[in-house]
Parts: structure tokens; C-alpha cells; sequence
């Protein structure tokens, strides 16, 4: 037990230490990982952490607590990458401990740290935990809220763990609303259909205690907004939830089936198993219901809903490893493993050639040395091939290797949709930020970030100006052209971001602008008047 909890520690030291490392290279990606770090960096600068506001206009998409969350973390490490991704790295370090914590009730006690092994495989919650957003702060509330109502059903009941369960429901509710029931209450209550456990758990005190601590932590925050907002109720209770879910307001309606392959992919490569003892699991499915229900009540709830994002499923990945891992230690077969080490051993083979042969990654000691850690392990999997233990191994590689990828996009950024080197070509040329910057039919708020100055937005996304008093946000979101000629007359030279419509900017404009940096079929141009 002792060696299976080093390695345990190992892990956590080796995975929160390629995070840190990463995230500090990685670009800010367009657009929601820019539009979080943009509206968090405003905070900071107007000192208003009660209303978040992206590129100068009110924003109640979502409660506060992700941006007070990016926010702390560019107050203390700077307005950087690291500074916005530093506090969802270490909730994705809360979750796989807590995720550990929950398997406990679940599989035996010397098994349950492999469910960390199996989480951090998982493709879907690496990627979610490095990008500075909702989603893996609610992973993080709600795999906590999920181990105090297991502690409380299967465990001794106490009046603590129900005040708990209010403090971080409501620590989740002022993450992204009433999402978090869905993974906690909601399958609670089903529960009580399938299993006796799940009945007359909680007293009426503990219930009391319990709302009492949800309403104190969850609810100020509304009820101020609201007050300097009055409208916001219903837009809250209207658009933001009901017709995220039942409409396409947000552009974002998929198939009913969409989430069938994010579930596949989620818990690659430990989903082809899964398939293939499909009957089995079906067959003994009294074992697992507890788990079964946590992944299929929410996951049919939003396979319902209209809005759909890959996304939405994180907070299921932690219930769903240790499923994933309790399948797979009873039906893994060696084979299997062998395959997924031959497919692994290609792929981190490939990584290291690749450093030495293509141009933007020739001999980068970075890539080169996580290419020779991985192959490392490669080699010691070999010993474990024939048992489950070979998940350590295997979630060691796959981090691993994500990392590789991640730190890569650092490299290939100008090939992808993240912007900060040509940003950063605006800065070296004004490095007072004394010249005004527009995005011409486009929105890119990595602009913004990245020169720690709001950019114009001219003709680009409708925004809502409902909550706006005065007119003072028209500075910056532009939509008539009487708007665009006032700024034109008011800013002789100036910044233009744009995308394949730097042609028809200059002729209908009449201005002179020449080009700083191109990104595929994006630009930064330095603009003047003729």
C-alpha cells in the first residue's frame, strides 16, 4: 500500500508539474479560453468584480466565480498565460484527488488511486483542465460535492458532511448555475429508487444546514447584480437557462447522439474494451448502477438539450474512470494492453523523430526530453503488461505526451487560433499602447488580452447592450458606419485586425495600411490616413 501511494504522489508531482510548464508557453485560445482571461483581466483593471464585462460591455453568460478564479490567478502571477490557466490547473489537481477519495466507496482500498490513472487518460478532461473556463472548476465542485454525499451514504453520517454538500453546490451554482444539480442532486434522487442506501440519509436539520450554507455562499452575488441589474432575473432565469437549453440561441444544436462519441473519446483507449464487454456489463449491471446512474442521468439531460459543447460532459470523467477502471479490472485481458503499448510506443516515437525532423521542432530540448521520459515508461509498461497496473504506466505516457502536444501549439500557434505572437508584433512596434487597435468583422479578445488594452470590435458578433446605461460601450463595439468614420477621423494611425478583408477595408475606407504579421488568413496591419 505504501508503494502504490508514492507512486500515487509521483504522478501528482510529475502531472502538476508539466502543467505549470506548459501552460506558460501555450497561447490564449480564441475564443472562449480568450473571452474568460479577457472579461478576468477587466476585472482587474476597473476593480469591478461584481459585474463582469468583456471588451466594455456587461456579460452575464455566466456567474462570477471562474473569472474571480483567472482573475486571482493574473493578480498574482501577471496578465500572462500561466497567471489565467494557473487556478484550473490546480482544480484539475483537486479532482483527480478527490476522484481517488470517491473510488474508495467503490472499488478496494489498494485500487482506488488507478482511478487517477485513468481520469488523467482521459483526452477530454486534460484539455478542459488547460483552458481558463467554467468547466473544470465545475468538474472540480462537483466530484467534491459528489464525495460528501457518498461519505454521508456509505460512510458514518454527520451534520458536516451535509453543510459541505451546501457550501460547494453553492460554490458550483456561482460557477454556471443549476448545471451542478445535474451531477449531484439530480441522480441523488434517483437513486432512491434503485437503492435503499440513498433513502432517509439526510435529518431534517442536516437538510436545513445544508440549504442554509447553499443560499449564504451561493446567493449574495445575485442578489446584488440583480439590484444594479433589474432586468437580470429574467434573462437569467430566460435566456441563460431555459432557452439555452430547449432553443439554438447560442448557435450551438447538435444530434441527440452527439455526446455518444464525446463519451468514446472521453474514455479512450479504455472505451474499445469497454465495447467489446458490452454484454457483460449489461449482464451485471446491478454492480455498477450507482455509477451507471451518475453518468446516464445528466449525460441523457443534455443529450435532450438543443446547446451542446464537448465540454458539458467534464464533470462526468472522474464518475466515469472509476466505472471505466472498475470494468477494467475485471475484464482486462493482456492483449489489450499490448496493443494500446504498440500504439503508444509509435506514437511517442513519432514525437521524438519528429524533433529532430520537421523545422519548427528540430532539436527542441523540450520536446526532446518528454519524448525520452515517455519512451522511459514505455519500456517499464512492458513489466506490467500482463495487469491492470499497467494504467499507471499508461496514464503517465498519455500525460505525458499531451503535454508534448500542448507545449507544441506554443510552436505552431500561427497555424492555429491562438494570436499572441501577432499581438505581440502590435506591442514591440507600440510598446506604450498609445495607438488604439480594431477587429474588422471580427471578434478576437485575445487582442484585447494581449495588449492589456481594450480593442475595438467593429462589426463583428451582436453582443447584448441591454444592461448598459449610457452609451459609453459604443466606443468599442462598433455597428454603423457613421461609428466607424468617427473613429477613423479620431485615430490617424491605428491597429487593424482582420480576416481576408484587408482589401476591401482600404478601398472603402481610403486608407494606407500595411502589413505586420499574417497568420493564414488573418492580419495585423499598421493603418494610416492618406
Amino acid at each position: 500500500m505504501p508503494t502504490v501511494k508514492k507512486k500515487f504522489i509521483f504522478f501528482l508531482f510529475l502531472y502538476t508539474l508539466l502543467a505549470f510548464y506548459t501552460s506558460a508557453y501555450a497561447p490564449i485560445f480564441e475564443s472562449t479560453e480568450a473571452r474568460y482571461a479577457e472579461i478576468a483581466r477587466e476585472m482587474i483593471q476597473t476593480e469591478n468584480y461584481i459585474e463582469p464585462h468583456f471588451n466594455g460591455i456587461k456579460h452575464f453568460h455566466k456567474p462570477p466565480l471562474t473569472y474571480w478564479f483567472i482573475a486571482s490567478g493574473m493578480k498574482i502571477f501577471g496578465i500572462n498565460n500561466f497567471g489565467a490557466r494557473f487556478f484550473g490547473i490546480i482544480a484539475s489537481i483537486i479532482t483527480i484527488v478527490f476522484t481517488v477519495k470517491l473510488a474508495k466507496f467503490f472499488i478496494r482500498e489498494e485500487e482506488r488511486y488507478y482511478a487517477a490513472y485513468v481520469l488523467s487518460s482521459s483526452i477530454l478532461f486534460l484539455a478542459v483542465s488547460r483552458i481558463a473556463a467554467t468547466d473544470i472548476y465545475l468538474t472540480m465542485f462537483a466530484v467534491v460535492s459528489q464525495y460528501y454525499y457518498f461519505k454521508q451514504i456509505y460512510s458514518r453520517k454527520d451534520t458536516k458532511n451535509s453543510i459541505l454538500i451546501g457550501i460547494f453546490l453553492g460554490l458550483g451554482f456561482i460557477t454556471k448555475g443549476p448545471i451542478i444539480f445535474l451531477f449531484t442532486l439530480l441522480p441523488f434522487l434517483v437513486m432512491k429508487f434503485f437503492d435503499y442506501h440513498f433513502r432517509r440519509v439526510f435529518s431534517l436539520k442536516d437538510v436545513i444546514l445544508s440549504t442554509i450554507s447553499f443560499i449564504v455562499i451561493s446567493l449574495p452575488w445575485y442578489f446584488m447584480v440583480i439590484l444594479k441589474n433589474p432586468d437580470l432575473l429574467n434573462y437569467f432565469l430566460k435566456v441563460q437557462t431555459i432557452e439555452r437549453v430547449t432553443t439554438n440561441r447560442f448557435n450551438r444544436e447538435k444530434p441527440f447522439y452527439f455526446f455518444f462519441g464525446t463519451i468514446f473519446i472521453a474514455t479512450l483507449p479504455y472505451s474499445i474494451l469497454i465495447i467489446t464487454k458490452i454484454k457483460q456489463l449489461f449482464s451485471n449491471y446491478k454492480s455498477h448502477i450507482t455509477l451507471i446512474i451518475y453518468i446516464v442521468t445528466p449525460f441523457i439531460i443534455f443529450s435532450i438539450a438543443k446547446s451542446k459543447l464537448h465540454s458539458y460532459l467534464t464533470p462526468l470523467t472522474p464518475i466515469m474512470s472509476i466505472l471505466v477502471l472498475k470494468l477494467y479490472t475485471e475484464y482486462c485481458k493482456p492483449i489489450f494492453n499490448k496493443i494500446v503499448l504498440y500504439f503508444i510506443t509509435l506514437l511517442t516515437i513519432t514525437f521524438f523523430m519528429a524533433s529532430f525532423f520537421t523545422k519548427e521542432l528540430r532539436f527542441n530540448p523540450t520536446i526532446i526530453i518528454l519524448s525520452l521520459i515517455s519512451i522511459a515508461f514505455v519500456i517499464l509498461s512492458r513489466k506490467k503488461i500482463e495487469t491492470h497496473l499497467f494504467s499507471y504506466n499508461l496514464g503517465l505516457i498519455i500525460v505525458i505526451i499531451f503535454n508534448i502536444v500542448y507545449y507544441s501549439s506554443s510552436i505552431f500557434q500561427d497555424r492555429l487560433m491562438g494570436f499572441e505572437n501577432m499581438v505581440n508584433s502590435a506591442n514591440i512596434i507600440d510598446p506604450d499602447r498609445k495607438l488604439e487597435a480594431l477587429c474588422y468583422k471580427r471578434d478576437l479578445p485575445s487582442t484585447s488580452f494581449y495588449r492589456n488594452k481594450l480593442t475595438v470590435m467593429a462589426f463583428g458578433s451582436p453582443r447584448e447592450t441591454q444592461f448598459e446605461k449610457d452609451n459609453n460601450y459604443k466606443k468599442y463595439y462598433i455597428q454603423t458606419e457613421d461609428e466607424m468614420e468617427s473613429f477613423i477621423k479620431s485615430n490617424s494611425s491605428f491597429f487593424l485586425f482582420t480576416r481576408g478583408a484587408l482589401n476591401e477595408f482600404k478601398d472603402k475606407y481610403k486608407l494606407d495600411c500595411e502589413e505586420k504579421y499574417i497568420q493564414r488568413d488573418y492580419s495585423l496591419s499598421l493603418c494610416t490616413s492618406r
